[in-house]
């Protein structure tokens, strides 16, 4: 799970994060919003994170995009519909597959991972590549890499991997 829904409306969401919730400000996340009578697959990008202090936990802000006219109003009828009793709603996001982002299989060694960063972080750095989402391209590449190179956040991640709703 990737938090508690602390608040919800037709425009965003705010959350109470889990401890081990990788998450930044930008980043743009395919998530579910379950409640007692079922859910509903949401996108929404980032927009803020508040560190935890003392007993509360972090929390983000993500701000609903793509809102069909369909969804919009599921999403009405769940806000409405949900019971003064009822638990907190869950919040699951779609992990992306870093693994993918490096073309790297889940198996690869550390070495592996470390030229084909290397060679992509050479095609799609900015000052390099006239291409005009190379910048958000190499970001993503160098947060992938920055989680795949460190032997702990690599199995918290293969972890989370494997109870997401893109595993």
């Amino acid at each position: 799970m990737f938090g508690q829904v602390l608040d919800i409306s037709l425009s965003g969401v705010r959350v109470a994060l889990e401890p081990d919730a990788e998450i930044s400000p930008g980043d743009v996340r395919t998530f579910w919003v379950r409640g007692a009578d079922g859910g509903l697959a949401l996108r929404g990008r980032v927009r803020w994170l508040k560190e935890a202090k003392g007993e509360e936990p972090r929390r983000c802000g993500l701000a609903l995009e793509g809102l069909t006219p369909a969804l919009r109003h599921q999403l009405q009828a769940l806000i409405e519909g949900r019971p003064a009793e009822a638990p907190a709603l869950a919040l699951q996001v779609e992990v992306q597959d870093l693994y993918l982002v490096l073309g790297v299989a889940r198996d690869a060694s550390q070495e592996t991972m470390r030229r084909a960063y290397h060679t992509l972080a050479r095609a799609l750095h900015p000052d390099c590549s006239t291409s005009r989402d190379a910048a958000d391209r190499f970001t993503l590449v160098s947060k992938a890499y920055k989680v795949l190179r460190d032997p702990d956040l690599r199995a918290r991640y293969d972890r989370m991997l494997a109870g997401s709703v893109a595993a």
